[in-house]
């Protein structure tokens, strides 16, 4: 679930009849407002780790006394619900998860945006632990060099290579003046890692062609 604002992140495992037009029944219900130093206000996706019998999630998080939002993740037992880890990957200036995905052995892969102090947002993927959620490695992209261009992901998914495909808005959030019509156009911007974490390839699948 998403929320905008301030809201709170949780999980629920419901139980459905063979009865169609009977209402769940609510297993468990896990609200993830005060977790170890950090409230999750927005939760985004949610993946069975059958593997490791749990339940992980991600969501946007405030660390205590915090406005900006970070990168979180959660494990499940998938049972009982009962917290097995949970994890915040703080940047300096902030970051915002969208995506969430496993990696072969089940490793929690976060898709998203990172803020930095000197330019626009440029896109993030952390890969941590599904064990204890600790971090194996955290990788920033851009594409044009230059401070006036996004990079926000909103995908990622395993290659049968055992890496992974991002999948990313990319443009001017205030496009300067001198911007012709091509460079004020988003466009749909695609890369891949290797299972380190290694940038293979990046390209753009639109451009403003169309539009100008």
């Amino acid at each position: 679930m998403f929320l905008i604002g301030g809201g709170t992140a949780f999980v629920e495992k419901l139980q459905f009849s063979q009865n169609a037009s009977a209402a769940p029944t609510t297993l468990y219900r896990r609200m993830f407002n005060d977790t170890k130093g950090f409230t999750a206000r927005q939760g985004m996706r949610v993946f069975h780790a059958p593997g490791h019998q749990s339940v992980v999630a991600s969501a946007a998080s405030n660390p205590d006394g915090d406005d900006g939002f970070q990168f979180s993740a959660f494990a499940l037992n998938a049972s009982t619900g009962d917290v097995l880890w949970s994890k915040l990957f703080k940047t300096e200036t902030g970051s915002h998860p969208y995506a969430l995905t496993l990696a072969e052995n089940e490793d929690v892969v976060i898709a998203g945006l990172a803020v930095p102090d000197d330019r626009q947002p440029e896109g993030r993927v952390v890969r941590a632990s599904i064990n204890n959620g600790s971090k194996i490695w955290d990788k920033r992209r851009t594409d044009r060099e230059t401070t006036d261009y996004n990079v926000e992901c909103y995908g990622v998914a395993p290659t049968p290579s055992g890496g992974f495909v991002v999948t990313c808005g990319d443009g001017p959030m205030t496009p300067p003046r001198s911007f012709d019509c091509h460079e004020r156009t988003w466009t749909a911007y695609l890369y891949e890692l290797d299972g380190d974490g290694t940038f293979l390839w990046a390209t753009n699948l639109t451009n403003a062609s169309a539009a100008c």
